[in-house]
């Protein structure tokens, strides 16, 4: 087939820079710079307003249709971005950085921009001059040579093509991103706030007594008994005594506004339920239940009757409003001076043990036994679960330091291994592959997690292949399996190293003796195999998301030229991309 070859410039009917922007905290022209420019697409994330009260050339506010180049800046010149639409309520302007290229044809302009951001890497080469603020060769770019069909029909189908694989990658994008939220918000709630659930599997509700139907157990495996265990955490019921057919319990309910509601059951989790979806009492309907801040035992329900009628008057009444008040005092406490050093923070002094009240003891001898028991851990400093353990993290991870194969055995003609020298390869969760070695040294497997151990430290992410790791890196894995609790454990350490950073404490490189000896919470085999569950499912979507969008990336790459040069038609291209990517719904 004969193609035509034309020059850049033959196609574009306008280029110029944008504005030196006077930036204001609000206004009507958003101005874009080069940080905003990134894998074809505009990120207004780091957008900025500037001065609308100046007379500026129309030509330079930014149009849908237009392609944008940083021009300016080793590393960053040489970007590109397609403009496919613009915001409706404001004007979009580039500062002095970027280069706006425009053609007359939408279609065609959008086909061009795909085609220079293929030739992205390229074009970063252009460089005049050598310092950091080198300026991008423009005459080299306008000279490219494109084989671009000319007819509009053609253009306007090979876009189609093009765009529809990246919504695709976009949706997966999406998708992964809220699947990893969910995973840090559940992670938070588990391990950090410690609002995890809370009861045993054999857990079976007991029957409400009333004339109809006796005292007694529910199957635990009822809809009943997973309604219960889906709301009781442990911090709202954490800790409190199961059921036996035999015991009666007053409890104390806090709820949202502060409230107290006094009650009294043979089950506290059945009735904590009952309260929380608004079946318990008229009170709680209105009130919305948080957690349950006293409960005391007792051997019949004539006792516990007794005793909720003291705690609803008189003396009772009194002793638990002034034990709630104390029980405020030291939860405002721990939340000031965790705010305050970016940690968490203890409710109590080191070695001074939680109150324990024994059944039956009188009022004014007591505290309140609250649901979630904590312990005071010396190392933490702070109080953990009933039941968790502190180790160090070479406890709980097989830790690989990473180490530089030999200069001369880098590559990136795909020979021997793939590299990673620290995290500079780093992408959202998974590295970008750029370099190989025919001789690694220390190695990571599919799965492990990478964490820079240079500046900055504490960086993350996952290998989605085995690979050589370098001196800037290490990988780590569960020793027990817990591979998803693991990263997110790391997660949260590195918050603690970006708090140091900013709090003055620079930390250049991590040594491998201070790595291995991080102290950090572990929790009860039975918690961590229940968060696996959630988290392993998110992951591994993930994954198959990121995998898909490889494929797509590089189908991609592989159809623009040959449309372009009309050796694929749209058809058969349309084609190609029906098996590489199943149809999916929208994730919302």
């Amino acid at each position: 087939m004969n193609k035509k070859w034309r020059k850049v410039e033959d196609l574009i009917t306008f280029s110029g820079k944008g504005i030196t922007p006077k930036y204001v905290n609000n206004s009507s022209i958003i101005v874009l710079n080069q940080k905003c420019i990134r894998n074809n697409k505009i990120d207004y994330t780091f957008s900025q307003y500037t001065d609308d009260t100046k007379n500026i050339n129309e030509k330079k506010f930014v149009k849908a249709g237009d392609i944008l180049l940083n021009s300016t800046g080793q590393g960053t010149a040489g970007r590109v971005a397609f403009v496919d639409k613009l915001p409706t309520e404001k004007k979009v302007i580039v500062d002095s950085h970027i280069l706006i290229v425009r053609l007359d044809n939408y279609y065609e302009a959008q086909c061009l921009g795909y085609s220079l951001y293929s030739y992205e890497s390229n074009i970063q080469s252009f460089m005049d001059g050598s310092t950091g603020q080198g300026e991008l060769d423009k005459v080299r770019v306008f000279n490219l040579l494109t084989s671009l069909t000319e007819n509009p029909s053609d253009q306007k189908n090979i876009a189609k093509v093009l765009s529809d694989l990246d919504a695709k990658i976009e949706l997966n994008n999406k998708i992964n991103q809220k699947l990893e939220a969910m995973a840090k918000t559940l992670y938070d709630y588990w391990f950090v706030q410690f609002d995890f659930p809370c009861l045993p599997k054999d857990y079976s509700p007991a029957h409400k007594v009333n004339a109809d139907r006796p005292s007694g157990q529910v199957n635990p495996n009822s809809e009943l008994a997973v309604k219960i265990k889906s709301v009781c955490t442990y911090k709202q019921t954490g800790n409190l005594p199961l059921p036996n057919g035999k015991s009666w319990f007053v409890y104390v309910v806090e709820c949202a506004d502060g409230s107290l509601y006094k009650g009294m059951t043979n089950d506290l989790y059945r009735r904590y339920f009952e309260h929380y979806t608004g079946q318990g009492a008229k009170w709680t309907k209105t009130h919305k239940p948080k957690r349950i801040i006293h409960y005391e035992e007792f051997g019949s329900q004539t006792e516990a009757a007794e005793r909720e009628k003291e705690l609803k008057t008189g003396n009772g009444r009194t002793w638990l409003k002034r034990e709630y008040e104390k029980l405020l005092e030291e939860e405002a406490t721990y939340s000031s001076s965790a705010n305050k050093n970016g940690l968490p923070a203890p409710l109590r002094k080191a070695g001074s043990p939680a109150p324990i009240r024994k059944a039956g003891s009188p009022a004014h001898q007591t505290r309140l036994m609250k649901a979630g028991k904590m312990v005071y851990n010396n190392q933490l400093k702070r109080e953990i679960p009933v039941g968790w353990e502190v180790k160090i993290l070479a406890e709980i991870a097989n830790i690989t330091m990473g180490q530089s194969p030999s200069g001369s055995s880098y590559n990136d003609e795909k020979n021997g291994m793939i590299f990673f020298q620290g995290s500079t390869d780093f992408g959202w969760r998974y590295p970008t592959v750029r370099q190989y070695t025919t001789e690694p040294k220390r190695e990571a497997k599919m799965g492990d997690v990478l964490l820079s151990v240079r500046a900055p430290v504490g960086t993350l992410n996952i290998a989605d292949n085995s690979c050589c790791i370098g001196r800037g890196l290490a990988a780590l894995n569960s020793k027990d399996g817990y591979d998803s609790y693991l990263y997110y454990v790391l997660e949260y350490l590195k918050q603690i190293f970006d708090y140091r950073n900013n709090a003055g404490t620079t930390f250049g490189a991590i040594t491998k003796d201070d790595l291995f000896s991080l102290t950090v919470i572990y929790p009860t085999d039975v918690v961590l195999k229940e968060y696996n569950k959630f988290a392993k499912d998110f992951n591994k979507t993930i994954l198959n998301n990121h995998k898909q969008n490889q494929q797509l990336v590089e189908l991609r790459d592989w159809l623009l030229p040959m449309l372009m040069n009309g050796q694929v038609t749209v058809a058969e291209a349309k084609q190609e991309f029906n098996l590489a990517a199943e149809t999916t719904s929208e994730y919302k």
